[in-house]
């Protein structure tokens, strides 16, 4: 992972994320909610190089005592998210600002649905449709 990639996501966690009580292991960030952990993971590109900015995506995991934890890409949590995002140079405080407010959104949909989540997670149906 590029340095502007490390650097932003260190900022993100600093600023935004771990006021809001998130741990940061690598390129994930968890948070412990009312009987579950969410999860957001970012993950680069296969494509990625040093031609173009750092394209990446956000995994949204969920993790319930009593089930494994199930992925999903941010835009079926937030169905008007964007599927895959570029990384802007040289100054992301705006674009960390937006990023930290979907993740605040789909954390906000995650803790209003969770028993609605759960139900659907125990029938292995995760997200789309639950």
């Amino acid at each position: 992972m590029r340095a502007a990639a490390e650097q932003f996501l260190s900022d993100l966690h600093r600023q935004y994320l771990k006021p809001a009580g998130y741990h940061k292991v690598r390129h994930n960030f968890s948070r412990v909610g009312e009987g579950y952990v969410e999860h957001f993971g970012f993950q680069g590109s296969a494509f990625n190089d040093s031609s173009s900015s750092w394209r990446f995506y956000i995994n949204v995991g969920v993790e319930f005592p009593d089930l494994p934890r199930a992925r999903v890409r941010i835009s079926d949590v937030l169905p008007d998210a964007p599927h895959e995002y570029d990384l802007p140079e040289p100054d992301h405080s705006a674009f960390a600002r937006l990023i930290a407010g979907l993740l605040t959104s789909a954390s906000d949909r995650i803790a209003e649905q969770r028993s609605e989540i759960h139900a659907a997670f125990s029938r292995k149906r995760y997200w789309v449709g639950y």
